[in-house]
């Protein structure tokens, strides 16, 4: 496969660049967890700590992405970032309606990152409507305030 023309290993052939690899999707799960707690808060006075969490967890990515030059595991799309993808979707779409920024001034890895992802035609060709996440959420969000 190639992005902006250049060759990509998805896979990458080095066991150390498979162990980030790895390490990657487990800190980037970490910001999922972080996120649907954020998201699905109803107790106005958690509010402040689960923000904060989901901060420092974005900020980490944003630093992962510095580091790593480009992408989650170096200057070329991986695994990890084919798998990330759809689920910060659903993050932005979550974060934006409780009118969060997730990208604010200091995460610029994090933004540039984004923007070479929803440049691809491959993600356009794939994506899902922000509506319909809205609607996932929702329904998702529901069904965690009926256990509690």
């Amino acid at each position: 496969s190639s992005t902006n023309g250049r060759a990509t290993e998805l896979l990458p052939s080095s066991p150390i660049n498979r162990a980030k690899l790895r390490l990657s999707q487990q800190r980037f799960d970490v910001l999922m967890s972080s996120f649907f707690k954020y998201f699905a808060n109803v107790d106005p006075s958690l509010e402040s700590s689960l923000e904060s969490s989901l901060s420092s967890c974005l900020d980490a990515l944003n630093g992962e992405l510095e580091s790593a030059g480009g992408y989650i595991c170096g200057p070329t799309l991986t695994l990890t970032d084919v798998n990330c993808v759809p689920f910060f979707h659903r993050l932005l779409v979550g974060c934006n309606s409780k009118n969060y920024d997730v990208f604010n001034e200091r995460r610029v890895a994090l933004r540039n990152w984004w923007d070479q992802i929803e440049g691809s035609e491959e993600w356009r060709r794939v994506r899902l409507e922000d509506d319909a996440i809205e609607e996932g959420l929702s329904r998702m969000k529901a069904m965690m305030s009926n256990r509690k």
